[in-house]
Order: structure tokens, then C-alpha cells, then sequence
């Protein structure tokens, strides 16, 4: 079987549709590169997250 690879964003990410897919992909997929895109202004990230790419913006402003 072919190791997945790659990169991929993920909106959304510090939700919890969002975290799932990630957490998911981190162990499914360790080749992955991810990048976490999200809105959350939470100043401490989840433990989960700490080792990603997390980017801080939002979609629907393009100034971000």
C-alpha cells in the first residue's frame, strides 16, 4: 500500500469537525504535511496541535 503524501489545509481546524480530520490525518498519514488554518483567537492551542503549521485567519476576510 502507498503511503499517502502531500499537503493539505485544513480550515477550520480548531473546531471540532476540524481537530477530528486533523488528529485523524497525523496518525493515518504521517507523510502528510498539514497546515491548520483557523479564526479561534485562543491564545494557548490544544496539546494536538502545538507540533502543526497553525495559521491564524479567516476565509471570508482577505486581508488574512
Amino acid at each position: 500500500m502507498v503511503e499517502p503524501s502531500g499537503k493539505i489545509l485544513i480550515t477550520g481546524a480548531l473546531g471540532y469537525v476540524g481537530g477530528r480530520i486533523a488528529t485523524y490525518l497525523q496518525e493515518a498519514a504521517p507523510n502528510l504535511s498539514l497546515r491548520l488554518m483557523a479564526r479561534d483567537t485562543r491564545k494557548e492551542l490544544p496539546d494536538w496541535a502545538k507540533p502543526l503549521d497553525v495559521v491564524r485567519a479567516d476565509v471570508l476576510d482577505n486581508a488574512s
